[in-house]
């Protein structure tokens, strides 16, 4: 079993280094395509991910900033700290609060540039290889070759 746990992480590896030299590379086969944009897609949910889970973080953080804010600066509270609690005063952890919320800032604004960057590097890849998105939003790319246009034109009885 240890010879196959330790075969899994080699395979698994050896396609992320193919995908990420396959940008310069024409892909040649439908099935290469069809992965590479897979793997792109997969990209753009993880980066949406991280958006959505830094918005609720970011969310929580406001709520007790506005929680705190009208309460006395020498009234006590507690954080939790890496999973420890820990007693403060409102005015040492208002101010640890606030910085949070600037980070958080920051992250979600490099998170939603690292989209954008995604969603055009997907756009440009669609274009590139003719990709379009199939009928449940793009879950099952339809890969069309450029004779095969004529084809798909035909009726029904055809």
């Amino acid at each position: 079993m240890s010879a196959a746990a330790a075969a899994a992480p080699a395979a698994s590896s050896s396609s992320a280094e193919g995908s990420s030299s396959d940008k310069g590379k024409a892909l040649t086969s439908e099935q290469q395509v069809i992965d590479a944009y897979n793997q792109l897609r997969r990209e753009q949910a993880a980066i949406m991910s991280r958006i959505a889970e830094a918005e609720g973080e970011r969310h929580e953080h406001a709520l007790v900033r506005d929680t705190l804010k009208p309460l006395e600066p020498n009234r006590r509270c507690h954080r939790l700290v890496g999973g420890v609690l820990v007693e403060r005063t409102v005015s040492e952890v208002l101010p640890l609060i606030e910085d949070s919320l600037g980070q958080f800032d920051m992250l979600l604004k490099n998170c939603n540039e690292q989209l954008s960057k995604k969603d055009a590097e997907l756009e440009a890849f669609m274009t590139k290889y003719n990709v379009k998105r199939g009928a449940d939003g793009g879950t099952a790319p339809a890969v069309t070759a450029p004779g095969a246009a004529a084809k798909e034109s035909r009726g029904v009885l055809a």
